[in-house]
């Protein structure tokens, strides 16, 4: 969208530097608003499982409308390019188990990781014990990729959003959620009197929102933010909404991306591939356009088929990285393919040999060298070896052969006399 204001590290109006302090800004605004919605503490937070109060989803609600209606308001104001701003690629069951077991932390725990900070900036000793298990899940769940990773990588929908996904026009689905937000509110305002009737046994409210009155002059401050939300987001967003292109949210993936354009990369052959996934690189994502047979597929794969793979490129809803790694059966197919993702911006590369070249190279042991070997010949044998036992938990034979010495031949010394 030519001309637009925000964002504004995107647009190129500061660097890095910039960000960082910002950053930090936001962090501090963020614990602060934690702390004073009482989300320091893990009672208030685990009263929503068991209905006593429902402040967790009234502020955090609040923060999604809040958000929403300055993006849809802005953009059609011809102020925001959503093109430019990040949005989290969509794996459905991934994120759905993710999101499971992250509940079932909250209610055991009383806190997320972002909760537990400002609990333990609060004092709380409950909240370090969830600090600490931060980085002993994300250590465990490290460990176990190697299983998980096919899993974590399926059912990718790319940048989902509501809009594309129903077809609707943004300012359509942003009333929508408006209208939903009000529900839910006077919904748990009810279900809080009920419970704490009925269990607590008192007819006291738990901190919430004031009652709704169609007087503005009587009606609370939030109310009034609410309703103007609400009508900003009809106004602008119906009057501007042709500006927003829903298919294009999320098409940035770095802060250069608006800069260049799309590449054919060098080819890969399997042994490169292998180091690359070894490292435990994401800044690759690896398709595998194959129907109907995955026998010998590179772990991580995305299955897509060789007809909706450009369609899916222009619509964004391939996994953000910095290139793309094209795999077939034998590597002839998608090299025609890597440069209808370059025309749609996207770096792309292909498995030399495709599956074939894996199967042979990494799935299959290495045969042990014989006779007399170089330093380099025995190195690049244990590599492979050590590749292959990765890639399929087999334990290889010892090396049952030495390098030769490599032969030194002294310099020949130069005879005195004439030019030197």
């Amino acid at each position: 969208m030519s001309g637009s204001l925000f964002p504004l590290y995107t647009s190129g109006a500061f660097g890095d530097e910039i960000v960082l302090f910002i950053q930090l800004l936001v962090g501090i605004g963020f614990g602060f608003a934690l702390e004073r919605s009482g989300f320091a503490r893990s009672e208030n937070l685990v009263s929503i499982f068991y209905g006593r109060d429902f402040r967790v989803m009234r502020v955090m609600f609040t923060a999604i409308l809040t958000a929403m209606a300055g993006l849809v308001m802005l953009s059609g104001a011809g102020l925001m390019d959503m093109g430019l701003l990040y949005l989290n690629e969509t794996f459905l069951w991934a994120q759905l188990v993710g999101g499971l077991v992250l509940g079932a932390g909250f209610v055991v725990s009383g806190y997320c990781p972002g909760t537990s900070l400002a609990g333990a900036a609060s004092g709380r000793i409950d909240a370090l014990f969830v600090i600490a298990g931060v980085p002993l899940g994300s250590w465990i769940y490290a460990e176990l990729y190697p299983l998980l990773g096919a899993f974590a990588n399926s059912a990718s929908m790319g940048t989902a959003s509501l809009p594309s996904w129903l077809g609707a026009p943004v300012w359509v689905v942003a009333v929508g959620v408006f209208l939903f937000a009000g529900g839910a509110f006077l919904a748990v305002g009810r279900i809080e009197r009920w419970v704490r009737r009925r269990f607590v046994g008192t007819e006291v409210p738990a901190p919430g929102p004031a009652p709704i009155r169609i007087n503005p002059l009587k009606s609370a401050t939030h109310h009034l933010l609410f309703a103007a939300g609400l009508i900003g987001v009809v106004v602008l967003g119906a009057a501007y909404s042709a500006r927003t292109v829903p298919a294009d949210w999320g098409r940035y993936v770095g802060p250069d991306e608006h800069e260049h354009e799309g590449k054919v990369l060098p080819p890969l052959g399997a042994i490169e591939l292998a180091r690359i996934l070894v490292e435990g690189s994401q800044e690759i994502a690896i398709i595998d356009i194959r129907e109907g047979s995955k026998e010998a597929s590179v772990p991580g794969s995305i299955f897509v088929s060789a007809g909706d793979l450009t369609e899916r490129a222009a619509a964004h809803e391939l996994p953000h990285v910095d290139a793309y790694v094209l795999v077939s059966g034998d590597g002839e197919r998608v090299r025609e393919l890597a440069p209808s993702l370059a025309a749609h911006g996207l770096y792309a590369t292909w498995l030399d040999g495709g599956t074939r070249a894996w199967k042979k190279a990494i799935l299959s042991p290495p045969r042990t060298p014989e006779g007399g070997v170089t330093k380099d010949q025995v190195a690049l044998y244990e590599e492979r070896a050590s590749i292959h036992a990765y890639f399929t938990d087999a334990k290889t034979a010892p090396l049952k052969v030495k390098a030769s010495p490599v032969l030194k031949v002294a310099p020949k010394k130069r005879k005195g006399g004439g030019c030197s």
